[in-house]
């Protein structure tokens, strides 16, 4: 009897490891999922305030005054030198007065008898001494034909102006005044004495015959030399301006340099 049980003992045996192994997986589970799932009580949060001093914003820096505008320079006035003065022309020397014939001196032999028998003297002054009156002839002829014009001097006048000065705008105009003939070259005792050299920039009025009405200057050096400048530009002769119809014209304004260079 007790052999034929002695199989089931020890198979009995042998089940109760596994029996207590999967009891002890299934308590740690248990306590796992019951750990797991309880709330935790958090703890208290004390609030502690902080007084903190805040700083006033400091206010904005005042902003940059405006840089001042820079002072435009005037330029100064040049002064136009006074126009120069055209001569005077003398009035036209009267006419010269009729000299009388000159007179002939006769010799004392050459006497011419009158009609009276006495004799008619030449004297050393040129003139006749009678001591009666000649008597003349009803026969003579008068001479010259009539109705003829004589000679004689005329009286004396102004001579009639040009025509008028009219300058045209550049706009009518097909070809600008072109110098002819330069102005001398003429050096400025400035240059020569104090070392005053440059450029003087002035402006031609031209007429249509090619002459030069007036000179102006419009940017100078100063030290007299513009005046001389201006002098010389006078003396120069130019092609006259040309309009959109092909006929001469006056011109204004005609821009001219004129340079006083250092000896080289």
């Amino acid at each position: 009897m007790s052999l034929h049980r002695q199989p089931e003992d020890e198979e009995g045996l042998g089940r109760w490891p596994l029996f207590l192994f999967i009891a002890s997986v299934g308590f740690h589970i248990a306590i796992f999922y019951t750990l797991h799932e309880m709330k935790v009580p958090e703890p208290e949060r004390k609030l502690v305030l902080y007084e903190v001093a805040v700083e006033p914003p400091k206010p904005p820096p005042p902003p940059e005054p405006p840089e001042p505008e820079p002072e435009i320079e005037e330029e100064p006035e040049i002064e136009e030198p006074p126009p120069p003065e055209e001569p005077e022309i003398p009035p036209p020397p009267p006419p010269p007065k009729k000299q009388p014939p000159p007179k002939i001196r006769l010799p004392d032999s050459q006497l011419v008898p009158s009609g009276t028998g006495s004799p008619v003297a030449v004297n050393a002054g040129g003139t006749t001494t009678s001591p009666g009156r000649v008597q003349g002839s009803d026969e003579g002829k008068p001479q010259g034909k009539p109705k003829s014009s004589g000679t004689g001097t005329g009286g004396t006048g102004t001579a009639p102006s040009g025509p008028a000065w009219a300058p045209k705008s550049d706009v009518f105009i097909r070809t600008m005044p072109v110098p002819k003939k330069r102005p001398p070259k003429v050096q400025c005792p400035a240059s020569r004495d104090q070392g005053v050299f440059g450029t003087v920039l002035l402006h031609v009025d031209v007429r249509r015959d090619g002459t030069v009405r007036r000179v102006k200057v419009i940017r100078g050096i100063g030290s007299g030399c513009d005046e001389i400048a201006a002098k010389a530009v006078k003396k120069m002769t130019l092609s006259p301006a040309v309009d959109t119809s092909g006929n001469a014209s006056d011109y204004a304004n005609l821009g001219y340099e004129y340079v006083f260079e250092p000896p080289s």
